[in-house]
């Protein structure tokens, strides 16, 4: 069964916080969304949906050759590129969070790609919205991407995935919200664009409007967009090619005990932070994909000195982090 998220709020456990957030929903609400971004929500992206993301060990969903199995909240995705070689990913949801998976040839190039939308269940409302792809290449190789924000989904399937007017590609809005109801709410509006199995940010849209729209934005609002870079194209420039993975290797872990604070400091003397996603290349041809990586397996690329690349940059309330971290053993 397809169920509308339109008009979710969300709460599910937290129902007992009501009290106090009656006044943060009702704020959320009366944000009006810019006309722009009004005008791009009619412009739907068509999409199929493959199915919920229930308890599936006996019954799970199938698509082509790709299997989806979900456990508690353990979402895990197996199948193999062109030459039959295996590749999976993984990530964590809440237990008690919706979640529907859809498919999708975002990249106009014949190829049907993964969306996975786990709905949010914190106090914000839905702003903790957790949208991953999983865009194949012209081997039926998957590549990852991820955003947290406001998202929603009907019966055509993701809100947010729209039509450009003239080429037909796809373009993703990613609501973000800042603040809170003693600092003052912001909202800021970015419109990412689909290059084959990449994603790019768009600055300037097809009506001239300059992305991404804020709406009363604070000065740590405004900090976190001139950070944040959800783009896997290698620095705008062009794909992020296997030849373009420098031989840069993780040297040390600093304050390891941290996952939030702590830091990988790479053999170029490059210091990033702890990945949102991290996706390894084996020698024997696999591609693992986690979205919720482990401290252990970081310890493990390091030990194994696999060459690593990171690639762009999210931001979420005042914490950025490298967005992908690509790693060759």
């Amino acid at each position: 069964m397809i169920r509308n998220y339109r008009q979710r709020t969300c709460f599910r456990a937290i129902g007992m916080f009501v009290l106090g957030m009656g006044t943060l929903l009702a704020e959320q609400a009366q944000v009006v969304a810019p006309k722009q971004v009004q005008q791009l929500l009619t412009k739907r992206f068509p999409q199929v949906n493959i199915g919920e993301c229930n308890d599936s060990d006996t019954n799970p969903l199938v698509f082509g050759n790709i299997i989806i199995q979900s456990r508690n909240g353990n979402i895990s995705l197996h199948g193999s590129d062109n030459q039959g070689n295996p590749w999976a990913a993984q990530m964590e949801i809440s237990p008690v969070s919706e979640c529907q998976v859809w498919a999708s040839d975002l990249g106009k190039n014949q190829r049907q790609d993964l969306l996975i939308l786990s709905m949010g269940t914190n106090s914000s409302g839905g702003w903790d919205s957790q949208l991953s792809l999983l865009l194949f290449d012209e081997n039926g190789r998957p590549f990852p991407w991820q955003a947290i924000g406001n998202f929603g989904a009907d019966s055509n399937g993701i809100l947010q995935v729209v039509r450009h007017r003239t080429n037909g590609a796809a373009e993703i809005i990613v609501p973000k919200l800042g603040g809170d109801r003693y600092t003052g709410l912001s909202y800021a509006y970015n419109l990412l664009g689909v290059t084959g199995n990449l994603i790019h940010r768009i600055t300037v849209a097809e009506d001239s409007s300059k992305w991404p729209l804020l709406v009363s934005p604070t000065k740590d609002l405004i900090d976190d967009e001139h950070t944040y870079e959800p783009s896997t194209l290698s620095g705008g420039a062009g794909p992020a090619k296997d030849a373009s993975i420098p031989r840069s290797f993780i040297a040390e872990l600093d304050n390891a005990d941290s996952m939030q604070d702590e830091q990988l400091i790479l053999s170029t003397k490059e210091v990033v932070g702890y990945p949102k996603l991290i996706m390894i290349d084996k020698s024997n041809g696999e591609r693992f994909i986690d979205f919720d990586p482990s401290q252990d397996e970081i310890k493990q690329l390091k030990s194994v000195n696999a060459s690593v690349q990171a690639i762009g940059t999210t931001c979420d309330r005042g914490n950025c982090q490298p967005l992908l971290l690509w790693a060759k053993e």
